[in-house]
């Protein structure tokens, strides 16, 4: 599971990449989830209610819970150790299993993702960064390794000088952002909106998702 996980936070710093500037945070906390030995990286306790942060509407399936399946490429769907949500990259959906069938839908995801704006963006970094915030402080409290303590503690300093800095974004680093990096994202999630549901058939053990129409993007998003 360890090593599981680490392949999730390693994933998870390439997939994000689409935001490269903004992103650092991303990956910051996808990094620290793996530290912390958390299992709820896409777990969604909070929701920014634009569809950025897709609630759960039920129970993880067992077989699904806290898994990771990759394709023979980079291509990986991740499943939440609490609720029925399943994450690829930054998009987010529902998931329903009906006997082996398993039922997807990232189009409030894709939405959210392809028409979002620098202000809403910013405001769903700082959400998410004071989070994980709040669970490494208590991580902290209770470690009894000086050096895990201190990995922790400088974490939670990192986060804190980014939210600093995120806060303070000058109106030109703003229309940077607009034209530089967030376009370009906007444009990855309108191209992913027509594929954004699609089915997988799990095999008797439960072991393979085959997914004949599973979206896959290219280095141009």
């Amino acid at each position: 599971t360890e090593l599981q996980n680490a392949e999730k936070g390693v994933y998870s710093m390439k997939a994000k990449k689409l935001l490269s500037w903004f992103g650092v945070l991303i990956m910051m906390i996808s990094t620290t989830v793996v530290i912390a030995g958390c299992n709820h990286a896409n777990d969604n306790k909070g929701n920014t209610g634009d569809g950025l942060t897709i609630q759960p509407t039920g129970k993880a399936d067992p077989a699904l819970k806290d898994t990771h399946w990759k394709s023979d490429g980079y291509e990986r769907l991740f499943f939440s150790s609490e609720g029925n949500t399943v994450s690829i990259s930054m998009f987010e959906s529902i998931y329903t299993v009906n006997g082996s069938t398993v039922s997807f839908d990232f189009s409030k995801s894709a939405k959210a993702w392809s028409t979002i704006t620098v202000e809403a963006y910013i405001d769903w970094e700082i959400t998410e960064s004071n989070k994980y915030i709040a669970e490494l402080e208590e991580l902290a409290k209770k470690e009894q390794d000086a050096t895990k303590k201190k990995e922790y503690e400088d974490k939670i300093e990192r986060l804190k000088n980014d939210i600093k800095k995120l806060k303070n974004l000058s109106p030109e680093e703003k229309a940077d952002f607009e034209k530089e990096e967030l376009e370009e994202t906007k444009k990855a999630a309108k191209a992913f909106e027509p594929y954004a549901k699609f089915e997988g058939m799990l095999n008797a053990d439960k072991t393979e998702l085959t997914i004949e129409k599973f979206p896959v993007f290219d280095k141009d998003g």
